[in-house]
């Protein structure tokens, strides 16, 4: 099956949303999800749905409702793609299950490029209120900006706490990312207290790699 699984059309973007999201909230571990990641995808649609009714309805279209939906389309599609890239590269959920989430199957005839086995180095550049500016380097050349071969975005995770949590299997993921330096931006609620970030690298098939070391810093106020 050939062509981007995501349609291009807002209409038919969509209903494919609603038939991702929809799937993996009713019955999150068949797709290799857990609860949270269920409700959290369901929450994003919810988001991306309201923006898109004010934004596409004759009564509520304006430049300011389109400008908002423009917003909520660049903080919420990349991660649903990051999901779907997850699942697609999963071997086990079912090929079955992948179609009907709207996903397309590789050409087995395709040699894919393997997961990363490097980490990303992280480290900050410039804070302000509610707001970190990291910079991420690959493990083998600290020194340079670029991702290693494969990689061709970086996952950005983090715990919010009062103190540094370097568990990374509790961190939540917060963007995706392909330029450099990146802002993460957080709930103003989290002003004051201490965010851990943890990176991945992941190629386009949805392959991650290895997290990388923890950094923490104060989230500013």
């Amino acid at each position: 099956m050939a062509g981007p699984y995501i349609p291009t059309r807002l209409a038919d973007r969509r209903a494919w949303f609603d038939n991702f999201t929809s799937l993996i909230a009713a019955d999150p571990p068949r797709y290799a999800m857990t609860p949270s990641d269920g409700q959290y995808l369901a929450d994003l649609f919810t988001e991306w749905d309201a923006s898109y009714t004010v934004a596409t309805a004759p009564e509520t279209r304006t430049p300011v409702t389109v400008a908002q939906f423009a917003v909520v389309r660049a903080q919420v599609e990349p991660t649903i793609r990051t999901y779907a890239m997850f699942i697609k590269a999963n071997f086990g959920v079912t090929p079955e299950d992948k179609v009907a989430l709207g996903l397309n199957l590789d050409n087995p005839g395709n040699t894919p490029i393997p997961a990363p086995s490097t980490n990303p180095l992280l480290s900050m550049v410039g804070a302000t209120q509610g707001e970190h500016t990291i910079r991420y380097a690959d493990q083998n050349t600290p020194d340079k900006r670029a991702k290693p071969f494969g990689a061709a975005m970086i996952l950005i995770f983090a715990n919010i706490a009062d103190e540094p949590d370097g568990n990374p299997l509790t961190a939540k993921f917060i963007k995706v990312a392909t330029v450099n330096p990146v802002a993460v931006q957080y709930s103003p609620a989290d002003n004051g207290k201490t965010a851990t970030l943890f990176g991945r690298w992941v190629t386009r098939r949805g392959l991650v790699g290895p997290w990388s070391p923890f950094v923490s810093f104060t989230i500013a106020s």
